[in-house]
């Protein structure tokens, strides 16, 4: 797993310098479904800044930083796991996601819009 995120991550660089989105090799279901797995890894793992900057700039602003520091605190002291189970995306047209999961962040199944800014997927449900 370690050595297929470092992979994924070498050649996010390389794309990001071309102007497109870093997982542009993967079809856009497959991004979308990354970009999720990503974001609850980078919450309940206590990168409350990588969490950051995969939510919306409308997010970001109704939430801030501080917000989502306190839920990767949170996160992090229940010792929730970082994985997604069930995953399935309901719906995607143009630049919106929507999607379902059971995630180790939730008691409940998820269910989440996703869009695309800057050609990458970003939580929209905040």
């Amino acid at each position: 797993m370690k050595l297929l995120a470092a992979a994924l991550a070498a050649l996010s660089l390389a794309t990001a310098a071309c102007g497109e989105s870093r997982f542009s090799f993967l079809d856009e279901e497959s991004q979308v479904e990354f970009a999720v797995r990503t974001y609850v890894s980078a919450v309940v793992e206590g990168k409350p800044l990588d969490a950051f900057v995969m939510l919306s700039e409308t997010c970001q602003r109704r939430v801030g930083l501080e917000g989502m520091e306190a839920l990767s605190e949170a996160a992090v002291a229940k010792s929730f796991q970082p994985s997604v189970a069930r995953y399935e995306t309901l719906a995607l047209i143009g630049d919106t996601a929507r999607v379902r999961y059971r995630s180790g962040l939730e008691e409940a199944v998820v269910e989440q819009e996703w869009v695309r800014e800057d050609a990458e997927w970003r939580l929209d449900d905040c």
